[in-house]
């Protein structure tokens, strides 16, 4: 577009749906490193949107993702807490209100 006389703006990019893992920071690292040598027209947030596991579990149950729920195999921890404290709570001996 220069040719015409149009300068063209410097670009900013952002990683979409990024995973949290070890090669993903790699990847991410590598990719600001390789655009920040082209020079100072584009250049890389530090930001990420991650990457959700829970939009392909929806979509491969084929629900939308608000409604998805996981199948959990047992208790939940915050399940056994409350399970926990109620066995607490009434295994005390019981003293009325003085």
């Amino acid at each position: 577009m220069e040719f015409l006389g149009l300068k063209i703006a410097p670009l900013t990019g952002i990683i979409n749906r990024m995973d949290h893992t070890a090669d993903a920071r790699e990847i991410a690292s590598e990719l600001r490193e390789i655009i920040d040598e082209m020079g100072n027209r584009i250049r890389i947030t530090e930001t990420i949107i991650p990457s959700t596991v829970i939009y392909r579990k929806a979509a491969t149950a084929q629900v939308p993702a608000h409604r998805w729920e996981p199948k959990r195999s047992g208790p939940t921890p915050s399940a056994l807490v409350g399970h926990a404290v109620n066995s607490a709570t009434h295994s005390l001996p019981y003293s009325p209100r003085q």
